[in-house]
């Protein structure tokens, strides 16, 4: 009996020691951002370097959803369409080239160098094509602050296995956090 009682004193002593509510004293730092819950607040980042510190009272908005990651997807997705069409394009010309020459006709080396441009320069055309499109199709969750900054990308964050601490830490000190994931 008393070892129990012993053991149930030392959970509870454990309980308090590491209270859930306790304010977070973590550092959460990306390439683009940087959030310092010990010094309370927001410093966002361009090429490493700090442009924009915002403090914790200043921050109205945060919101947290899974959404495209690139921006302009309407010039993209024209980008994408035009080069998709050019390397049709570029394919059937050469499939219209080589069949419409004689099979007993010798190609000399410069026909062959001109028809391995064209092979390499439709597939890389097509290639670009197909990448641009699985660009503005992949979705990840982002992170924006205020509405009018741009949307941060927690990709690194879950590389590091610290993606639901932060949010967990969010949703403690900002009370407003939207989610959406």
């Amino acid at each position: 009996m008393t070892r129990l009682f012993q053991i149930v004193i030392s959970i509870l002593q454990n309980h308090q020691k590491f209270n859930i509510n306790m304010k977070p004293t973590t550092i959460y730092k990306t390439k683009e951002f940087k959030f310092d819950f010990i010094k309370n607040e927001v410093q966002l980042f361009r090429n490493r370097y700090n442009y924009l510190t915002i403090p914790f009272s200043e921050v109205k908005y945060i919101e947290i959803k899974k959404e495209r990651v690139v921006q302009n997807v309407w010039l993209l997705t024209f980008i994408g369409v035009s080069l998709f069409f050019l390397g049709i394009f570029l394919v059937s010309n050469l499939l219209f080239k080589l069949n419409e020459s004689p099979n007993y006709i010798p190609l000399n080396h410069s026909d062959i160098r001109r028809i391995g441009a064209n092979i390499i320069l439709s597939i890389s055309t097509l290639f670009f094509a197909f990448y641009i499109f699985y660009s503005i199709t992949r979705k990840d969750v982002i992170l924006k602050i205020n509405q009018k900054s741009k949307p941060f990308p927690l990709k690194e964050l879950s590389k590091k296995g610290l993606q639901e601490q932060f949010i967990e830490e969010l949703k403690i000190v900002f009370t407003g956090v939207n989610f959406d994931i």
